[in-house]
């Protein structure tokens, strides 16, 4: 997933749905990954909301995964599904 580098939203959003599912079939693994990997900023928090929000996912673990988000780097914005991020349309800086 690391490889993936595409700056549009959708793709960032695929990403982070697969590694939602990856945790819902190896919990241990995908966690280990988590802890290591190159993801941007908002791809990685996008995970962990999707895996937080899963009904397939016990408390402890979403309360594990909670401690796990990105909030002391400087905030990444996702571009929105025209590839900006500026609300005038404009292409983010």
């Amino acid at each position: 997933m690391d490889e993936v580098s595409h700056e549009g939203y959708y793709v960032k959003m695929a990403v982070a749905w697969a590694v939602s599912i990856c945790y819902v079939k190896f919990p241990e693994r995908t966690e280990a990954y988590l802890r290591g990997c190159a993801l941007d900023d908002f791809t990685f928090n996008k995970s962990l909301q999707k895996i937080v929000e899963s009904y397939r996912v016990d408390a402890d673990a979403k309360q594990r995964i909670r401690g796990m988000r990105r909030s002391g780097r400087r905030r990444q914005e996702a571009p929105d599904a025209k590839g900006t991020s500026e609300p005038d349309g404009s292409p983010a800086p």
